[in-house]
């Protein structure tokens, strides 16, 4: 498992961590929005996501994949907003908890 103390520092030392406010995503990879509200919320939803995948590869592919339940946007598309950061972390717990949708 990933601490989020790990996961901070990775982004961090990222040269592509700050990028221009926009989509969250791009060539399957995430994009942090630079907005201090939204980077603040970003870190606790992606340590939730490993969590309930088991890992960064997994987690990473679960954020960057459309999903039906999410009007066939990416989770990672939608962790631009406050709103949108709520509703992929219902998601997780959803899964995490084997709560059909």
């Amino acid at each position: 498992m990933v601490s989020l103390r790990k996961l901070r520092r990775r982004r961090l030392a990222s040269p592509k961590a700050l990028q221009p406010a926009g989509p969250a995503i791009s060539r399957g990879r995430i994009r942090v929005v630079t907005s201090p509200t939204v980077v603040a919320s970003l870190v606790p939803v992606i340590a939730h996501a490993v969590a309930v995948f088991g890992d960064e590869q997994k987690a990473t592919h679960w954020l960057s994949t459309p999903l039906g339940i999410l009007g066939d946007r990416a989770p990672a598309e939608l962790m631009v907003s406050a709103e949108g950061i709520a509703l992929v972390e219902r998601t997780l717990t959803r899964i995490e908890h084997n709560i059909p949708s």
